[in-house]
């Protein structure tokens, strides 16, 4: 019995394996292969910044890199080089070759470990394990996966499977509350994207545990605990993390709160890159409410729905419990993304934000977080810095060259710098480059398989 347990959990790694095989390619996994990250914008702008952040001072906060917008510097968030990968691989900085991208593991940890909780979540639902790999298969390779794989901080949304895995788990209060501050600061230092994501799973079940005390009986001040206790201590946990990765030091912040937003039937329109469904106009800037579920998601979903009407007892009680305390969440998020412009084929149908006006003026610290995620989380655009040119942000002068060419040349003998940043220096882009932070959803692996470089 025993030597089956490791072989039973070689599918944790087997199945990404596989996958990531055939849908992105295991030569991106080659921390010197920057071929197929220089002729994209999106992992380019981050792979420069990390770059620009390894070879710079280390200052406060630990973030901050000052060859980026030099030289008062500007935070790894703003060119979404990870600073929760960053940060620690530059530490080890002498010890990595040059070029060095983290990107292409990145992406492989994220398909393993949306893989590991979609089983987990899947195999404690139904208690059948090669249903829940096939399913968690599904999940890991969903549209959205690679449609993201080219911006892959964003890429991360095991940070949703997560909370919804603690969400689902019952523990005690201690736990569940340092649980969800954990997965707090990770996803502040990750991005901010996805705080909105999973701060309302969180607030859910704590205000559940607040109301089953108050039913039990057990007092205001201790049924309320949970809530009142837990919510400040996540809160504190994420402003700590966005205090260290340099997130605080945005205060002044532009936002077009209504952009990149989600068609209301995303889930329906393939965009091009279904077999299956046609796929309908979209209104601008909707590419980023690529939402897809596929066939295999549409399967899935069918499945799970007929499994759970056939469920019995105590366990069909206890998920009809959390998917009815969840709704909030669900209903959030899509409000969220549809933002306060909703439209439908293509057409604007109801504005609540009338003109669209960013959100400017100076403004404190918390205030800038605030906004910060309120934009990221609607499809906004935010622009800390430099000008705002079909992206959201692309800054002719963020990235200054000699700075750079120096501090390398200076840590690796004197060798001149190879990857050059004289491309984000103009403002036109050239016919066929990808737009930044909207990498167009592949309609085939063999067109937007990875390359090497000569």
């Amino acid at each position: 019995m025993g030597p089956s347990r490791p072989l039973a959990r070689l599918h944790y790694l087997a199945a990404p394996l596989i996958l990531f095989w055939w849908f992105y390619s295991l030569s991106v996994l080659d921390p010197t292969n920057v071929g197929w990250i220089k002729d994209n914008q999106d992992p380019f702008q981050a792979f420069l910044g990390w770059t620009a952040f390894r070879f710079s001072d280390w200052q406060w906060p630990l973030g901050m890199s000052r060859l980026v917008a030099y030289p008062n510097g500007m935070p790894l968030i703003a060119t979404d080089s990870n600073p929760l990968v960053s940060i620690p691989l530059k530490l080890l900085s002498p010890l990595l070759p040059y070029p060095f991208q983290f990107e292409g593991w990145w992406l492989f940890i994220s398909v393993l470990l949306s893989y590991g909780l979609a089983f987990r979540l899947l195999r404690d639902l139904s208690g059948r394990p090669l249903g829940s790999a096939l399913g968690a298969a599904l999940v890991a390779v969903a549209p959205i996966f690679p449609f993201r794989w080219l911006h892959n901080s964003l890429a991360s949304q095991w940070l949703i499977l997560a909370a919804l895995s603690i969400f689902l788990r019952p523990r005690p209060d201690v736990g569940t509350v340092a649980k969800y501050a954990g997965l707090h600061a990770l996803a502040t230092a990750l991005h901010p994207y996805y705080v909105p994501m999973i701060a309302p799973v969180a607030g859910m079940d704590l205000a559940r545990r607040s109301i089953c005390r108050l039913r039990e009986g057990k007092g205001w001040l201790r049924s309320l605990a949970p809530l009142v206790l837990g919510l400040p201590a996540i809160a504190i946990a994420g402003l700590i993390a966005a205090w260290v990765t340099g997130l605080l030091v945005l205060t002044h912040l532009g936002a077009d709160v209504g952009l990149f937003t989600m068609d209301p039937l995303a889930w329906f329109n393939p965009m091009g890159t279904s077999s299956f469904l046609p796929s309908w106009t979209t209104g601008w800037g909707q590419y980023e409410g690529y939402q897809y579920l596929g066939l295999g998601g549409f399967l899935l979903v069918l499945a799970s729905a007929v499994g759970l009407a056939l469920r019995r007892g105590q366990d069909a009680r206890r998920l009809g419990h959390a998917a009815l305390w969840l709704t909030p969440a669900f209903v959030v998020w899509y409000v969220m993304a549809v933002s306060p412009t909703v439209t439908a084929f293509g057409h604007v149908v109801l504005s609540l934000n009338e003109g669209g006006g960013p959100l400017e003026g100076n403004c404190g610290p918390a205030t800038a977080l605030a906004s910060w995620i309120a934009a990221v989380s609607s499809g906004a655009s935010p622009a800390p810095t430099g000008v705002k040119n079909g992206s959201r942000m692309n800054s002719p002068a963020l990235f200054q060259q000699p700075p750079i060419d120096k501090a390398i040349a200076s840590q690796i003998g004197g060798r001149a710098s190879r990857i050059r940043t004289s491309s984000l220096h103009s403002r036109s882009r050239p016919t066929g480059t990808t737009r930044a932070c909207s990498p167009a959803p592949p309609p085939s692996r063999r067109e937007w398989l990875p390359r090497r470089s000569a």
